[in-house]
């Protein structure tokens, strides 16, 4: 847009933005002309970002302000929050919180009123449908109580802080008494209905459920004064089911145990699928997941010195930053003195120094301690770069395996442009991974893959275990997306699709539009955690935007449907036995998976012997 003109267009965005304010100005908020000139300089705040209206927008953006505000409750506590920390973390500008909250007590009130919301709606309504069953519910309730979305350090630091510090504790009992006493009658109620389907008179329902109810706390205490990657989930839940079980011996004592410690794990020389209950992952397992290389950006997200990025990868969460001679480095986002992470911006800059927001020590951006009162640095982690990805590993440095090579040929520079987001799964992380080799690499496409990729080719490396894909791009595509994107990517002449499996579990995607990692994470027993990761090419044209865009829409519905899939197939699963699905024939990808996650485990376990006493 021409100069002579950028001020007259921006006069009269103003005076309709003032237009469509005015009936606001009954209700208390602050004026229209105030409201306008803080939409018209958060947007200034934000150049590229193209504002979007309505409703949804405006939900969209309180609702960022909450996350915000629960980071940085988490962080600095009620007292010490302010405005100035809360859009620091959310990037947005200070003016924007007064069109969505009066003060900052307002902000604070709502951010708890979301918590409870949260918890109400994902713990308390699935839990009262099952009444009538009530071993059933207790189980339940225990999984959604300990669940990470719920029950994450972040989120339960806020709870405490506002029942723990006096300026706050009314607004605690104003907006959670009612819901504690819901909760703690209707485990009174479950407890009740138990005994009398057991007949066991003899126990005070009251008191039995205080004890299961002092044994969740006892765990949410514990949560608030750990990282994610310190907790263990699936200990937490045994001790509460071993109460239960303790109380109820023949209730839950017939209940599947979910847990199996690593010396009680039967040798593996037959590769078969998960069976049903089975830990997580057991110590073999979390070593090679935590050893792997795993690509966290592209390089070009941190392009000048001070520059960061702030991921969770499957070894915890991880910073990466380019220091000032511009060597990209890596360090675990932990502070050296207690636990918790330094920053909860995914992305930022950093002014000399990396600094703990809660004890003051900082370090330079190699790592190295700046405080006195700091005896060491950050910890350093394994970093590789190649075809523009920035890949780490947890393992210590200059050991392990070596740097993950994506071999992708001529492929386009990746742009600072980048997405993130995760994805909760309800089963195993091996029956997820199972799941998308025999689907997302199949020898012939089919679902939604039908008719967009044609002419497979599949080939498998033995001495790895990685598995490579390619498809030529069709032209009988299914669905509006799958045509467009043919239509759009044949324009040149012949395109292809590419995909790469590198065990353990990531899962590369390469198109002429980008780039797309997941990865899968194991949480629980029964649960993982799916990260999204999308690039884009950085010499964009029109073409190819929209390529990515369409990209991005296929691979939502293609997420979803196989999250349904495997949960599904979980459920059912544990409904049949450990033997169901022993017998089904496996294609030739998930044969391969198989064969070389009972390699590792066979191999770790021999390395372990002779390491050994004699």
């Amino acid at each position: 847009m021409p100069n002579q003109y950028a001020a007259p267009v921006q006069f009269f965005l103003v005076l309709v933005t003032i237009w469509h304010k005015i009936p606001r100005l009954k209700t208390g908020r602050p004026r229209p002309r105030d409201i306008a000139l803080e939409k018209f300089h958060a947007k200034k705040a934000r150049p590229g970002r193209k504002p979007s209206g309505g409703r949804a927008s405006s939900s969209r953006q309180r609702l960022r302000l909450i996350n915000a505000c629960i980071s940085a409750l988490h962080i600095h506590g009620p007292s010490r929050t302010t405005v100035e920390k809360v859009v620091a973390i959310a990037g947005m500008s200070p003016g924007i919180v007064r069109f969505y909250f009066a003060s900052k007590a307002a902000m604070l009130v709502a951010s708890l009123q979301f918590l409870a919301a949260e918890f109400e709606q994902r713990v308390l309504v699935p839990v009262a449908q099952l009444r009538n069953e009530p071993v059933r519910a207790l189980a339940t309730l225990v999984d959604l109580y300990l669940d990470p979305d719920i029950a994450s350090p972040r989120k339960v630091s806020v709870w405490y802080s506002f029942w723990g510090e006096a300026s706050s504790r009314q607004e605690y009992f104003d907006i959670c008494g009612q819901k504690d006493a819901r909760f703690a009658e209707m485990v009174r109620e479950l407890i009740g209905n138990l005994i009398t389907q057991s007949g066991a008179t003899h126990l005070d329902p009251a008191g039995v459920a205080l004890g299961l109810i002092g044994a969740l706390e006892m765990m949410w205490q514990d949560f608030a004064f750990q990282t994610e990657t310190r907790i263990d989930r699936t200990a937490a839940r045994r001790q509460c089911m071993g109460y239960l079980r303790s109380v109820f011996p023949q209730q839950f004592g017939r209940l599947p145990v979910p847990v199996r410690t690593a010396a009680a794990a039967p040798p593996v020389s037959v590769p078969g699928p998960l069976a049903p209950g089975a830990e997580a992952a057991t110590g073999r397992e979390q070593q090679w997941l935590a050893n792997s290389w795993q690509i966290a950006a592209p390089e070009s997200a941190i392009a000048a010195p001070g520059d960061f990025v702030a991921a969770e990868l499957v070894s915890g969460p991880v910073l990466i930053v380019r220091d000032e001679e511009g060597v990209v480095r890596a360090f675990r986002n932990q502070c050296g003195q207690r636990p918790h992470v330094l920053t909860v911006v995914p992305r930022g800059h950093f002014s000399g120094a990396i600094e703990c927001p809660i004890h003051g020590f900082a370090s330079d951006l190699r790592g190295r301690a700046l405080s006195d009162r700091a005896s060491e640095g950050l910890i350093t982690l394994h970093s590789h770069i190649q075809d523009g990805l920035i890949t780490l590993r947890a393992g210590r440095f200059g050991e392990g395996p070596p740097a993950l090579s994506l071999e992708w040929g001529t492929a386009q520079p990746l742009a600072a442009g980048f997405a993130s987001m995760d994805l909760v799964v309800y089963a195993p992380w091996r029956m997820l991974v199972e799941h998308w080799l025999e689907f997302e690499l199949p020898e012939q496409p089919a679902g939604r893959l039908a008719g967009l990729l044609a002419e497979p080719q599949l080939h498998l490396e033995e001495s790895s275990g990685r598995i490579r894909w390619r498809g030529r791009i069709g032209s009988e595509a299914r669905g509006w997306s799958a045509r467009r994107y043919a239509t759009l990517a044949n324009q040149p002449g012949s395109a292809h699709w590419n995909r790469l499996f590198v065990p353990p579990n990531e899962f590369i995607e390469r198109r002429d539009d980008g780039l797309s990692v997941l990865q899968v994470i194991p949480v629980a027993a029964d649960q993982c955690r799916v990260r999204w990761l999308e690039c884009r090419p950085a010499s964009e044209t029109a073409r190819t935007t929209a390529m990515h865009y369409l990209a991005h829409r296929l691979r939502a519905a293609w997420l979803a449907q196989d999250t349904e899939a495997v949960q599904s197939a979980h459920r059912a699963r544990l409904d049949a036995g450990p033997r169901a699905g022993n017998d089904l024939p496996v294609v030739i990808a998930v044969a391969a998976f198989r064969s070389t996650l009972a390699r590792h485990l066979r191999d770790a376990r021999v390395a372990g012997l002779q390491s050994g006493p004699s």
